[in-house]
């Protein structure tokens, strides 16, 4: 049961009834710098952002087909913009990127 929480809301246990907007970013700051597969990654988002899109806005997510798209939708929808150069890329920069 804390499974399907935790994916819904990382922050659950700090208190948040909902994902704050700051972890939806660092989330795609640590995926993007660690080369997260497009599925884990837009799977991964549509459980954080349940509370947080509308149905129509939902929908649309699910039919998103590249890590591009899906940033396009993060930045127009939420202000949430991938920064190559976040703290966490610049410390991570030497880290190899994830296999399928």
């Amino acid at each position: 049961m804390a499974a399907r929480g935790i994916l819904e809301n990382p922050s659950l246990f700090a208190g948040y009834e909902i994902t704050p907007l700051q972890c939806v970013q660092d989330f795609v700051d640590i995926s993007m710098a660690l080369g997260n597969p497009f599925y884990q990654f837009q799977h991964h988002l549509a459980y954080m952002l349940e509370k947080i899109l509308i149905a129509q806005d939902k929908k649309y997510f699910s039919s998103l087909t590249s890590s591009a798209a899906v940033l396009d939708f993060l930045e127009d929808k939420l202000g949430i913009a991938y920064d190559p150069n976040s703290s966490y890329n610049q410390q991570h920069s030497n880290i190899p990127e994830l296999t399928n």
